[in-house]
């Protein structure tokens, strides 16, 4: 049996993403690939947008900028639409793993899950 927690938070990049910071011989930039806390706050743009503080939005706060953005039907539509998608990838990922992931009796597992999203909020 599978639960989750409908409250999800969203951690930002302090610097823009791009593809070319891949590109063979180039160092990679940890703190425009990784957005755990302790990479963020070594960067000088951490914080800088005062929108998102300390690089973070609860799953309200990304509904709301759905909604303003794009108006509140569209709004509310893009972020269930996000909320579907992630379910349907934990979803997968269990059904998986089923068969290797071995119950406790009187004990619980928790599994974390990451996600992207891209420039048209495809999960």
């Amino acid at each position: 049996m599978v639960w989750h927690y409908s409250d999800f938070y969203l951690r930002f990049s302090s610097r823009p993403y791009s593809a070319d910071d891949l590109a063979p011989g180039k160092q990679v930039d940890l703190t425009v690939h990784l957005t755990n806390q302790c990479i963020q706050k070594q960067c000088d743009e951490y914080g800088a947008d005062e929108e998102i503080e300390c690089n973070m939005w609860s799953s309200a706060q990304m509904e709301g900028h759905l909604r303003a953005q794009l108006g509140a039907a569209e709004g509310a539509l893009v972020y269930e639409r996000v909320v579907a998608q992630m379910l349907a990838a934990v979803g997968a990922a269990m059904r998986a793993v089923c068969d290797v992931v071995e119950g406790r009796a009187g004990s619980h597992e928790l599994f974390g899950f990451d996600f992207m999203l891209d420039a048209n909020y495809g999960a």
